[in-house]
């Protein structure tokens, strides 16, 4: 799990199981591969990917559905419609 406010760090938690797209509060709500992140005011949880910009630390993890991958630190991003 990644820390929101601390982007390039781990934070070891239990994973959520809040679905993408879920609303949430807190960063370990989210199910595995989900980050609960505020966007435009809107909190809840977005997939995690890998933005172009970064270099790519074992499989690039790509979105989907029309989504854009924003950078989140230096190492991940999440997607966004």
């Amino acid at each position: 799990m990644l820390s929101v406010d601390h982007p390039d760090e781990t934070v070891c938690e239990c994973a959520g199981s809040l679905p993408e797209g879920s609303a949430c509060e807190r960063e370990y709500e989210c199910a595995p591969g989900n980050e609960c992140i505020t966007v435009a005011g809107v909190t809840k949880c977005h997939r995690l990917c890998t933005p172009d910009s970064l270099p790519v630390v074992g499989s690039k993890i790509s979105c989907s559905n029309g989504e854009t991958c924003h950078t989140l630190g230096t190492r991940t991003g999440f997607c966004v419609k």
